[in-house]
């Protein structure tokens, strides 16, 4: 049975089992925690059970994942690996990884993200969660100012929030790397007042944020539509490993 995570703004549901459907239900309102999950067979098999799997990357180098899985780990003693753009894969340093939705350069990001860890390692490094509707709910001055935001990205201006068919709640989009990264080449030139708003939004995801620490075989499930996630600094030497799966929504 489920078991919320007390005292927290964001919810955080933990599992000794569950079926694609229990999580399906459950994510709607927070993130999903399975401990003693399983390997990558388990993975893909839920993953697969939930929607089509998709390439786990945008401008990630082919070598990196293996059409679905990528490794998320420390690579060159935490300077990393590069994209196809020359930029270095943020979750391939040791660097802090503010709180983001995945797929932020995507015409359509993904639905679900699955993160499974698989090292062996003593190390208890968090993932931390945040619900943005928690957020811009804390702040309902932010909603107005932020919701036909235009942010820069690979591909051109970017919303932070659009309604999709079949959807009734907007799928929302944010990382504040890429928007760094791409302000200076984007024709969405971010005006002073826009940084504002994107520094207030971030300010209110910390706020609402959850810890969680994923032991070695547990996985975690999020709604990548409606949830960040972010890690603390690593050390140069980390052996930490997650295996990533990302997953198209069936409305998309």
């Amino acid at each position: 049975m489920a078991k919320p995570q007390l005292g927290t703004a964001t919810q955080v549901y933990v599992l000794d089992r569950a079926t694609d459907k229990t999580i399906l239900e459950m994510i709607q309102s927070g993130a999903v925690l399975i401990r003693r999950f399983g390997q990558r067979d388990q993975l893909l098999k839920l993953a697969s059970s939930m929607g089509e799997l998709m390439q786990p990357g945008v401008g990630m180098p082919p070598e990196l994942h293996d059409g679905f899985v990528y490794t998320v780990q420390v690579r060159n003693e935490g300077s990393g690996l590069n994209d196809v753009h020359g930029n270095p894969i943020i979750s391939s340093t040791n660097r802090a990884f503010s709180l983001h939705t995945d797929g932020f350069n995507l015409q359509v990001p993904p639905r679900f993200v699955l993160l499974l860890r698989v090292d062996n390692d003593g190390q208890s490094t968090p993932t931390v969660v945040s619900s943005i509707e928690k957020a811009l709910a804390r702040l309902p001055g932010l909603r107005n100012s932020i919701e036909s935001l235009m942010m820069p990205s690979a591909r051109g201006p970017v919303r932070f929030s659009e309604f999709t068919a079949n959807h009734l709640s907007p799928r929302y989009r944010v990382n504040m790397e890429e928007v760094e990264r791409w302000r200076d080449v984007s024709d969405a030139c971010l005006a002073e007042e826009s940084d504002d708003v994107l520094a207030e939004l971030g300010s209110a995801l910390n706020a609402v944020s959850t810890a969680v620490v994923l032991e070695p075989t547990d996985i975690l499930v999020l709604d990548n539509w409606r949830m960040c996630h972010g890690r603390p600094q690593l050390s140069k030497d980390s052996r930490r490993r997650l295996e990533r799966v990302w997953v198209a929504s069936r409305q998309a």
